[in-house]
């Protein structure tokens, strides 16, 4: 198994870290390009979304590859409320795309599929795909469930550039005092960013992974 992860060139060494044989830094260049002289790929998993990222899937795939996206055909879902009219257009974009995966197998070149939620994990189940298999998430910032620190969090995981999970302590009101000195500037410095996040789609960096 070979994996290319798709990201800024700052966090190249720890997608490698993470696993990744290889990090493409999407400020270079389309991804796409950048990958054109391997051969192709049997799946890319799409964290952006856009017609864009699901074009570069598309030239990376092998034929009969599997593009899985948790987004769908608009870049930065989530990051506000979209109008009836948006969402229907998304909704049909999404269904479009299913459908004819489906039922015109023969003529798509790609299998187009829409990640959804998981159901609740058992014990067994998380025993198996945590415990035995090994999986370490990356831990990047852990707050505690007080509303200075849930905003400092909340800002940066609209920031897009979180750099692993944001944990909330539920147990802990406290926090040792260079560690919450450090999350009230964080939320003093990400606050303006946070009000302008909605109309900046270029800059994310979780571009697709493709393996």
């Amino acid at each position: 198994v070979h994996i290319a992860a798709v990201c800024s060139g700052t966090n190249a060494e720890m997608v490698k870290r993470l696993g990744a044989d290889e990090a493409i830094d999407y400020r270079i260049g389309p991804f796409a390009d950048q990958l054109a002289t391997q051969g192709k790929f049997d799946v890319a998993f799409d964290f952006v979304g856009g017609s864009e990222s699901e074009r570069g899937a598309a030239r990376v795939l092998r034929r009969g590859g599997q593009f899985i996206t948790a987004c769908g055909p608009m870049a930065g879902i989530g990051d506000r409320k979209l109008t009836c009219c948006e969402f229907s257009g998304w909704m049909c974009g999404v269904m479009g795309r299913l459908m004819k995966s489906m039922c015109c197998c023969c003529c798509a070149r790609v299998t187009y599929e829409f990640a959804g939620g998981m159901p609740p994990l058992k014990a067994r189940d998380f025993n198996a795909v945590v415990i035995e298999a090994g999986i370490r998430p990356e831990i990047a910032l852990e707050v505690p469930f007080t509303e200075a620190p849930l905003r400092a969090a909340l800002a940066r995981v609209a920031s897009r550039h979180t750099k692993g999970k944001v944990v909330m302590n539920m147990e802990h009101a406290e926090m040792p005092s260079r560690e919450a000195a450090a999350v009230s500037h964080a939320a003093d410095v990400r606050h303006e960013e946070v009000e302008e996040i909605g109309g900046d789609a270029n800059e994310v960096s979780n571009e697709p992974s493709v393996q």
